[in-house]
């Protein structure tokens, strides 16, 4: 399983000391130079610092060969659409709104910091209850509602979905907008057109 990741997801994860379901769950994680470059801005929690200083060797730098600069994301979410899409990944990881609606126009997977937990979750790799009280922690935006939301699902025995979002305004969940690809054509497949513009927006944490 090919999958990308983009800064966020890992700028959560490793505080909660959670990220390593990440090879428990896909094996390897690829990631452009920018994300990295992004790991080691001061601001970020020391703990990221220290993680981002020695690898593990599960997480494999590599660089886009092609850079769509149209795109109107920053250089890590950017990098990171790029290379999914030229390696044909099966699920890239970012949490910012405006970098996963790019995305999942190109066609591929996209899945957040939640979709992640909740991923290991239902393979045993955490305890999710326990794990979203830890990531209230963090500087990591999640609402009351969003919360008693995914508890809920969980109880309920979806703790695998990794797609949706949660609505703060109809306090409901809508699913995921998927773009159909032809028959046989693999996700990710081809270049981001030249043309795309998509505007920029804050994080969307309850997309998972």
């Amino acid at each position: 399983m090919i999958v990308v990741s983009n800064t966020s997801p890992l700028n959560y994860l490793v505080p909660i000391d959670k990220v390593d379901v990440l090879p428990g769950l896909f094996g390897k994680v690829l990631v452009p130079e920018s994300v990295l470059r992004e790991l080691r801005n001061p601001a970020a929690p020391p703990s990221v610092g220290a993680w981002v200083a020695n690898p593990p060797p599960w997480l494999e730098i590599r660089r886009p060969q092609q850079l769509e600069f149209a795109m109107q994301l920053g250089d890590g979410e950017r990098d990171a659409v790029c290379l999914a899409i030229e390696t044909k990944a099966e699920r890239l990881l970012v949490d910012e709104k405006a970098a996963r609606e790019v995305a999942r126009g190109l066609g591929l997977l996209v899945t957040g910091t939640l979709g992640v937990l909740k991923l290991a979750s239902a393979r045993g790799l955490l305890d999710f209850r326990s794990t979203i009280e830890n990531l209230r922690g963090t500087n990591f935006h999640i609402s009351d509602e969003l919360i008693e939301a995914l508890l809920a699902r969980y109880r309920e025995g979806d703790p695998e979905s990794s797609s949706g979002s949660w609505s703060a305004s109809t306090r409901s969940w809508t699913a995921p907008s998927r773009s159909p690809r032809p028959a046989g054509e693999p996700p990710g497949r081809g270049r981001p057109p030249a043309s795309f513009r998509s505007p920029r927006g804050p994080p969307e944490p309850g997309d998972a």
